[in-house]
């Protein structure tokens, strides 16, 4: 991590993903549009502003490898509540999973990707359901969210298959989606929204061979499908991760259920 953060501050801007943050919060901080319809640019909530203006603060290489260590920090934290809750007294066995972990998310943490500050929060509040703390599992969640919307998917998942977990969940929703009112005008606020839903909109179709679209994975292997044939195919998947969800809850105790 230590290597990383030095490759930032000598060369900002290498093989990273931060400057696309720091051009959205600079936006905003001028009353612009965060949202400039370019792939891989702003694809995130408007209140993604609050993680992402903190990287204006400070010389952009010094903003990158701060958020590199912040994100990596919070993540062996994540993997060591994890590990505490699973394996108390296994030291070794928590140290090789940590180590697993970290090397999975080689890229991300290079890359300054938000995948690892949302992969972090699932995992806090993974605990937290374990632990029965419902609404430290709506704060983490809300992290999540902010850091990737899709982050939604365990928002949905957990509100149709755990009702306690429904006001709560709603709750953190309606603040995440309030925040830009907070700090902009209510006209900019909204148009934040207007905007962050024309991109995506207009990315949906991207012909990139994303790693996280199984059509960009099959179109890799030259077998693509219409995007009607996606449609069907991503609510069938989506399904079965909810039938298997529902059913691991149903048959599995604490702590593997959480």
């Amino acid at each position: 991590m230590l290597t990383f953060a030095a490759i930032s501050i000598a060369r900002p801007g290498k093989r990273s993903v931060t400057p696309v943050y720091g051009r959205a919060a600079a936006a905003w901080l001028v009353d612009q549009s965060m949202y400039p319809n370019l792939e891989g640019e702003m694809n995130y909530l408007p209140a993604f502003v609050i993680l992402a203006w903190p990287l204006l603060l400070v010389p952009q290489g010094i903003g990158e490898a701060l958020w590199q260590i912040a994100q990596t920090s919070i993540f062996v934290w994540a993997l060591w509540r994890l590990g505490r809750l699973h394996m108390p007294r296994d030291r070794n066995l928590i140290l090789t999973i940590t180590l697993l972990s970290l090397w999975i998310a080689f890229g991300s943490i290079k890359n300054g990707q938000t995948n690892l500050l949302m992969s972090a929060a699932m995992v806090h509040a993974t605990v937290c359901y374990i632990e029965g703390k419902r609404n430290s599992v709506a704060l983490w969640l809300g992290v999540a969210l902010l850091a990737k919307p899709l982050a939604i998917v365990m928002w949905m998942l957990l509100i149709a298959t755990d009702r306690k977990m429904v006001v709560p969940l709603v709750a953190i929703l309606l603040m995440v989606l309030a925040l830009p009112f907070l700090m902009a005008s209510p006209a900019l606020a909204a148009q934040q929204y207007v905007d962050m839903w024309h991109q995506v909109v207009q990315l949906a179709p991207s012909q990139e061979h994303r790693f996280g679209d199984i059509n960009a994975l099959l179109r890799t292997l030259g077998l693509g499908i219409p995007l009607k044939a996606q449609i069907i195919l991503a609510l069938v998947c989506a399904v079965g991760c909810l039938w298997f969800w529902a059913g691991s809850k149903t048959r599995l105790k604490e702590p593997y259920r959480g």
